[in-house]
């Protein structure tokens, strides 16, 4: 019989939170997870609502902490952590305060990627596109919350615990759309 995965989804309900919590647990993981050993923490600060959350970077530091312990080893498969963030890292007009602080999301997502290789925990980052983007993209539709789910399954995944330090960014083509285009 296969071990159920147990995934740690925070904080709150986000669309995005709740769009992976849904993929997740039809891929038979467990997202209410107790005490047990975690094989993948998700965290959302929000920045997808185009909110500017406390230091996101810290809160992200902080999980980590709280859960390292729990983390899965390498010994026992490893484990993942997924940051979903915002494009807007690359900057964007009107909202530079959004663009430090998905930077600063980024630089500690590469930074823990570095500082967890040994136990076995892979470190990536889903940058979508928040809710009220302008342009949309360059794909005809936008991207929706089970979108960026997908993207963030993928990495969670334990077939995926070689990638670490990676930036996807999952925002329909709005990225290349940066502050130097937009």
């Amino acid at each position: 019989m296969t071990e159920i995965l147990t995934a740690v989804l925070s904080p709150g309900e986000s669309p995005v939170i709740a769009a992976t919590a849904s993929r997740l647990i039809a891929a038979g993981w467990r997202t209410v997870p107790g005490d047990s050993p975690v094989d993948a923490v998700i965290f959302d600060p929000g920045l997808l609502d185009g909110s500017v959350p406390d230091n996101p970077a810290e809160q992200l530091l902080g999980l980590t902490e709280d859960l390292l312990p729990r983390l899965r080893h390498r010994k026992d498969g490893g484990a993942a952590i997924v940051v979903i963030g915002s494009r807007d890292q690359l900057g964007w007009g009107a909202r530079p305060a959004l663009a430090a602080a998905a930077g600063a999301l980024a630089s500690v997502t590469r930074s823990l990627a570095l500082d967890l290789a040994p136990r076995g925990v892979s470190v990536n980052l889903v940058a979508g596109a928040h809710s009220g983007d302008e342009p949309r993209g360059l794909l005809p539709d936008a991207v929706s919350a089970a979108d960026i789910a997908e993207a963030v399954a993928f990495f969670a995944d334990p077939r995926s615990r070689y990638i670490t330090g990676q930036l996807m960014f999952c925002s329909g083509g709005s990225h290349l759309l940066s502050s130097m285009s937009g």
